[in-house]
């Protein structure tokens, strides 16, 4: 029974240590637990919370920094804060940069020096931070840095195919592209909508590629702006490419330059009348052109237009075919001159066309003159002369033109009869209607034929508009068999001011008419002074 009762007391002594334990072991968790919450509350967090990079633009072969803000997340402080950073790319920590504690929710700002070397091409690269606090914390972070490799375009110019360029002309750019910058793609040159040069037949040009440290070359064909002023240019061109980081940029560049001549410049266009430009008369004027360029031009003609008082004759488009570069051609154009015309000077317009449908306006002067027209006849007295023998040779001018002529000179010459006096003479001015004579001596060949004995007169004049013109008249001593000669005139009058008419002096029988008058008026006075005579006589004899 005792027994049972001793039993039962260990059992029970055993039960209350083990409550004892069990409240033991709870409290000991209870102050762990305790202990933890609270060194957890107290504990600093070091976070990563801006940066910025400077430069902005990060390029090879150059230097920059990264300004890092850090910031304490936790409830206590981050003493002892240092940072540890190495270069791009994963390389060797250097360090530390100390930064001195960190109070919970506080910031702080450590600059990070960093070189992007030579070598490295465009892309993104990593700058490594590991940050060390309050003795055994620690936090790592990469700080990504985009280095940019743009490329450097450079555009030269090896040739333009036209020296002188035209509005509305097509010529070829000769260029190369160099680039000594960073590898770029889908390469486009273009020409700006508001340029006065435009790309001809293409919008664009394209390259898949340029790498670094390399070339590429093209011709452009190109076309001027048909309002494009005179002028030497350097022609804008826009290159669009794409880089190594995926960026489209554009860059403008000149090619050039080109020299914009006006048409008027490129072509010369000069005249000369053949004919004598009178009032109302036929005009043949000979239009040179001069291609001043260093091209031939094919295909080139001349439109005469009409005036107030010079019309074109035929044909209104005369061809020149292709003018050689600095070299000319002349055509012959047919102009009518207005009857009503005054004397004076006239602007004759042309419209100069080229192959290419361009065209030019111009014009040239004519100096348009009154109609002088000259009648020159001659004789000789006395009209027989004996081969050897000496006559006066008298030449008559009448002015029968539309206006006065003034300075006239006559001059005789000839290689067989001799001139013996009134070789050159003055006769000043001859108004319409007006007649004057020169008078001369000569002294015929030894031979009897015509043809021996020719004499030339030299008439020179100047019209109303001051032009000097000149007439030839050939005359001949037309010999008989018994030795008497008259001045016989040859032919028409001719010379620079075209044909002038002539007026026959009297010769042959005609030249015996004052001496036949004569004898018979000897015969009728000895007839009637016979019975004169005869009467008186009678009378005398009655008485």
């Amino acid at each position: 029974m005792r027994a049972k009762q001793i039993t039962k007391q260990i059992i029970e002594v055993k039960r209350a240590d083990q409550g004892r334990l069990r409240s033991l072991v709870a409290y000991s968790i209870a102050l762990c637990l305790v202990f933890l919450i609270g060194a957890a509350a107290a504990s600093p967090v070091v976070a990563l919370s801006d940066y910025s990079i400077s430069p902005s633009t990060v390029k090879p072969g150059t230097s920059g920094s990264v300004s890092v803000t850090f910031i304490n997340n936790g409830n206590s402080v981050a003493s002892a804060l240092s940072v540890y950073y190495g270069q791009l790319e994963g390389t060797a920590a250097s360090g530390p940069k100390n930064a001195g504690d960190l109070a919970e929710g506080t910031k702080t700002t450590v600059i990070i020096p960093f070189t992007v070397a030579d070598s490295y091409d465009a892309g993104v690269y990593s700058l490594p931070l590991q940050v060390f606090y309050s003795g055994s914390s620690s936090a790592n972070f990469v700080i990504p840095v985009t280095v940019s490799k743009p490329p450097i375009l450079q555009v030269l110019t090896n040739n333009v195919s036209k020296k002188a360029v035209k509005s509305g002309d097509e010529f070829e750019v000769a260029i190369t592209l160099n680039n000594i910058g960073g590898e770029i793609k889908d390469i486009s040159l273009s020409a700006p909508q508001n340029s006065s040069f435009q790309f001809s037949g293409v919008s664009k040009y394209v390259l898949s590629s340029l790498l670094s440290d390399s070339s590429a070359d093209f011709a452009l064909r190109m076309i001027s702006g048909a309002s494009v002023s005179t002028g030497t240019y350097s022609v804008p061109v826009t290159i669009t490419y794409t880089d190594k980081l995926g960026t489209t940029s554009s860059e403008n560049v000149s090619i050039g330059p080109v020299n914009v001549v006006d048409l008027g410049t490129l072509f010369s266009v000069s005249a000369e009348p053949i004919s004598d430009a009178e009032v109302g008369s036929t005009l043949r004027l000979n239009v040179t052109i001069s291609n001043n360029g260093h091209e031939d031009e094919p295909d080139v003609s001349v439109e005469p237009q009409s005036s107030a008082y010079i019309i074109p004759i035929g044909s209104t488009s005369v061809s020149f075919d292709t003018i050689p570069a600095r070299g000319q051609a002349s055509r012959t154009v047919l102009l009518g001159i207005d009857p009503l015309a005054s004397s004076g000077y006239y602007s004759i317009p042309l419209k100069v066309r080229l192959g290419t449908g361009q065209s030019f306006n111009t014009s040239v002067g004519v100096l348009v003159s009154a109609a002088s027209q000259l009648s020159v006849t001659s004789e000789t007295t006395p009209a027989t002369v004996a081969p050897g023998g000496s006559t006066s040779l008298t030449v008559k001018m009448s002015n029968v033109g539309d206006s006065a002529i003034r300075s006239v000179i006559v001059a005789l010459s000839s290689d067989t009869v001799t001139i013996s006096s009134g070789a050159e003479t003055f006769l000043g001015t001859l108004n319409v209607d007006d007649t004057s004579s020169a008078v001369a001596t000569v002294r015929a060949s030894s031979s009897s034929k015509p043809e021996d004995n020719a004499i030339t007169a030299t008439i020179t004049f100047k019209d109303s508009n001051n032009q000097e013109h000149k007439v030839e008249k050939t005359l001949h001593l037309a010999m008989s068999s018994a030795g008497a000669a008259s001045a016989t005139p040859s032919g028409a009058v001719s010379g620079t001011n075209g044909s002038y008419p002539s007026r026959s002096s009297s010769q042959g029988l005609m030249g015996l008419l004052p001496y036949a008058i004569g004898a018979i008026a000897v015969i009728v006075a000895a007839f009637f002074g016979y019975k004169w005579w005869k009467g008186k006589k009678g009378v005398k004899r009655k008485d």
